[in-house]
C-alpha cells in the first residue's frame, strides 16, 4: 500500500500539488515549488527518508524530502504520509506528531555542528487522509505548537508544523489542488473517466504515473480503506486479528509483486531495454525484487 503511493510522489506535478498545502508555497506555480525541492540526477525529486537516522533507528515515512524554503531558502524537511482514517483522531495526530519528532532528531543528527540548536531544519508534516469520515471530507487544518511569551519578548515555536489533508470524493472541489488529490485518490469515480479528467483538468498522465492503465493507482483508496480496517479491528481484537493481519498483508505484497512487474516490462519495451536493465533504473522495493524480476521474465515469456 505504502509502496503505491510513494510511486505517485514521484511525479513532480503530484509533488507540488501537495507542497502548495504549506503556507509558504500557496499559490505558486508548478515550477516555482520545484524549484526549491532537490532533485536527483534523474530529475525526480529527491527523497531522504534512507539518509536519515535518529537514536531509535531510521526515520521513515511515506516520502520525506529536503526543501530549500521560498524567501529565506531555509532548509526545511518535508515528510508526506497517506493514512487510512481508523476512526481515533487523538492516535492520529499523535502519531503523526512523533513522526515529527523523528524527522526532527535525524535531522540535527545529520545537519548539526557543534549543537547550533538555532540551526536546526524545521520539519513540516504533510498527512493526506484517505476514507474520510463524512464531516471531515474536504478539511484542510494545519496544526503547530503556538509562541510563548516570556517577559515580554515572544519565543520562537516548536520547529514542526503539521498540515492534515481530509480527502473527499473524486469529482469533489474540481480545478483545486485538494480537488486535484481527489481525483488521483478518492473513491467515486470510473477508472476510465478519472484518468480523462486528471489529463484535462491537471495535465496528469495516470499512465506515466503508475504502469498501464494506471492498474495501481486507482486501487489506492481500496488499500487504505484495507489497512485502516485492519488496524480498527486490532484495536479491540488484538490476538484474533494477528493471522488476518497476516493474510492481507501476503495478498498485498502479491498484488504489489505483480504491478510492479508490468510497469518494468511496460518500461522494458518502451525503452528498449531488458528487464534486468529496466529493474536497475526504477529500483523496485529490494524486498521483492527477486520475486517481481521472476513475475516480469514470465509477463514476457507469456504475455497475458
Amino acid at each position: 500500500m505504502d509502496q503505491l503511493y510513494k510511486l505517485t510522489l514521484e511525479d513532480p506535478r503530484v509533488l507540488a500539488m501537495h507542497l502548495r498545502f504549506l503556507r509558504e508555497f500557496e499559490g505558486m506555480a508548478d515550477g516555482d515549488v520545484l524549484k526549491c525541492v532537490y532533485l536527483a540526477p534523474t530529475g525526480k525529486p529527491s527523497k531522504i527518508n534512507a539518509e536519515l537516522y535518529s537514536p531509535n533507528g531510521p526515520a521513515h515515512a511515506d516520502s520525506a524530502f529536503r526543501l530549500r524554503m521560498p524567501g529565506d531558502g531555509q532548509e526545511t524537511i518535508v515528510f508526506i504520509e497517506g493514512q487510512g482514517w481508523i476512526g481515533n483522531w487523538k492516535r492520529l495526530y499523535n502519531r503523526m506528531f512523533y513522526y515529527g519528532l523523528r524527522f526532527l532528531d535525524a535531522g540535527k543528527r545529520a545537519n548539526l555542528i557543534d549543537n547550533k540548536y538555532e540551526d536546526l531544519p524545521e520539519c513540516r508534516g504533510i498527512i493526506v487522509v484517505f476514507n474520510s469520515p463524512a464531516k471531515l471530507r474536504n478539511v484542510v487544518f494545519e496544526s503547530e505548537m503556538a509562541s510563548a511569551v516570556c517577559d515580554g519578548i515572544s519565543q520562537p515555536s516548536v520547529p514542526i508544523r503539521l498540515t492534515f489533508l481530509f480527502l473527499g470524493m473524486a469529482g469533489d472541489l474540481p480545478g483545486t489542488d485538494l480537488g486535484g488529490l481527489n481525483l488521483l485518490y478518492a473513491k467515486g469515480i470510473g477508472r476510465e473517466e478519472r484518468a480523462k479528467r486528471l489529463w484535462e483538468d491537471y495535465k496528469i498522465r495516470v499512465n506515466a504515473l503508475i504502469g498501464k492503465e494506471g492498474d495501481v493507482i486507482m486501487d489506492i483508496a481500496a488499500s487504505f480503506r484495507y489497512d485502516g480496517k485492519m488496524e480498527g479491528i486490532a484495536i479491540g481484537r488484538e490476538e484474533g486479528i494477528k493471522e488476518g493481519i497476516k493474510e492481507g498483508r501476503n495478498e498485498m505484497a502479491e498484488y504489489m509483486i505483480g504491478a510492479f512487474a508490468k510497469q518494468i516490462v511496460n518500461y522494458a519495451k518502451n525503452h528498449d531495454m531488458t528487464v534486468e536493465e529496466a529493474i536497475a533504473i526504477l529500483c523496485p522495493p529490494e524486498e521483492y525484487s527477486d520475486s517481481i524480476e521472476a513475475k516480469a521474465l514470465g509477463l514476457i515469456s507469456n504475455p497475458e
